[in-house]
């Protein structure tokens, strides 16, 4: 899904998160997005959870989307 957005609309805004003093809003774009997963997948490759089981704890949340995607997408 991301990848199709990506090479559409790059730049489109797809998300927001409110900032950690909660008073900005930030806006994450597709190629934003994408890069973030990219890189949290490469991680847990590179420490070893190629075809592992992995449970996700967290709070709903923009970094827990982004982990999930990485888990889910291999």
């Amino acid at each position: 899904m991301f990848l199709r957005l990506d090479k559409y609309c790059p730049d489109a805004k797809l998300l927001a998160t409110l900032s950690e003093n909660g008073k900005d809003i930030i806006y994450h774009t597709s190629k934003k997005i994408l890069s973030d997963i990219e890189k949290v997948g490469n991680a847990f490759l590179n420490l070893g959870f190629k075809d592992k089981h992995v449970a996700i704890i967290a709070e709903n949340s923009y970094e827990y989307l982004i982990v999930d995607m990485a888990v889910v997408g291999g």
